[in-house]
């Protein structure tokens, strides 16, 4: 996603990214190529990890919260994370048009707390632990995972929008 073939440019009348910007370590691009492969008029729906948007007098995160992200991104190979407002301020400076957000963090809530649940019976645990360090790597990011949705700092957002019917393509973040 960070480095798509020319021939991906206004191709789809709908782009769908599901848990992927967390992956990517150069969020503007990587929102340059969602609008680049999106036809004029389409729409690009985004959905993915993000940390809580910050408050108006803020600069940053806490640094406990920046910490526990650290050690998220360290378990699962990760690099640093944004909020959904960031996700709509890169779309907004890319000239998208109707853009909308929702927070669908109590609809995934569940998901992590399954997960240890499924990982934490007896059969499932020898095969985690024989996954190696890797294994425990994610282990050890489910459970700060659960602890980051309850302090209120992991979202699960998503962002919408529209490519603009005169949109030619993206406007380069080098512009």
């Amino acid at each position: 996603a960070l480095a798509l073939p020319a021939d991906f440019a206004q191709q789809y009348d709908l782009i769908w990214s599901l848990e992927s910007g967390e992956h990517m370590p150069n969020k503007p691009r990587f929102v340059e190529n969602l609008i680049s492969a999106c036809k004029a008029g389409g729409r690009i729906v985004l959905v993915t990890w993000c940390h809580r948007d910050l408050k108006e007098q803020e600069k940053r995160l806490r640094f406990y919260e920046r910490f526990l992200l650290y050690i998220i991104n360290r378990c699962y190979y990760l690099p640093p994370w944004c909020s959904v407002d960031d996700y709509v301020r890169l779309f907004a400076r890319q000239g998208m048009d109707q853009i909308n957000r929702d927070d669908w963090t109590d609809r995934i809530a569940p998901f992590w707390p399954a997960v240890i649940n499924t990982a934490t019976k007896p059969v499932n645990t020898r095969r985690l632990l024989a996954t190696g360090i890797d294994g425990l790597r994610s282990s050890i990011a489910m459970i700060l995972m659960v602890f980051g949705y309850k302090i209120g700092l992991i979202k699960f957002g998503l962002v919408s929008c529209i490519k603009p019917p005169e949109s030619p393509g993206y406007l380069s973040s080098s512009s």
